[in-house]
């Protein structure tokens, strides 16, 4: 049997796992694990094998099999199960920490990508934006544009109404834009 965890299928600590029987019989498991491993969410998720037939002639084999394929770990059906209870909790445990840490790294780059006050695409992502964009149309001989916005007297705001005054108007500013592009567009603060 294969045993999928994911948050999604286990609420308050309790473990319902998706299974797919058949391990034995022609590989059906096997391959449930190598299309589970092959998708994206798939990869994302901690897969364990459990076998009923510890003693097995093929056993050995049938976990590395398992292993090969996707699967994260190879288990034992113990008639009292503490040792495949325990072992789907630290699965879940591990899982957790890595969804954790993917989301951690997804907000970091996010952000390194990102002006904090306006919330538009910064400077040094502009650069690498607009150099693949200016490459790709000298391939292609196709016309490419820019547009630079200066807010005019914008150094009187801030003098008339401090620097909280000119960061809202720059904040305002970029979600009018933001509302404008196109979505093939891309919106930066350039300075």
């Amino acid at each position: 049997a294969v045993i999928v965890l994911d948050d999604a299928l286990a609420r308050d600590g309790a473990v319902r796992p998706m299974v797919s029987s058949g391990f034995a019989e022609g590989g059906e498991a096997l391959d449930f694990v190598r299309t589970l491993a092959g998708r994206d969410s798939g990869r994302l998720s901690a897969l364990v094998v459990l076998a009923t037939d510890p003693g097995g002639r093929d056993s050995g084999l049938k976990a590395a099999l398992a292993l090969d394929a996707g699967a994260g770990d190879c288990a034992y059906a113990d008639p009292n199960f503490a040792e495949l209870s325990l072992r789907l909790a630290s699965h879940l445990r591990r899982k957790r920490c890595a969804d954790h840490l993917r989301r951690a790294l997804d907000e970091g780059l996010r952000r390194s990508a990102l002006d904090p006050l306006t919330g538009l695409y910064n400077r040094r992502y502009l650069d690498i934006h607009f150099e693949r964009r200016f490459e790709r149309a000298r391939e292609t001989r196709a016309p490419i544009a820019a547009l630079l916005f200066d807010l005019d007297r914008f150094k009187s705001i801030n003098d008339n109404v401090g620097h909280a005054g000119g960061d809202a108007a720059l904040a305002a500013f970029a979600r009018l834009l933001r509302e404008e592009v196109r979505s093939a567009d891309l919106a930066a603060r350039y300075g």
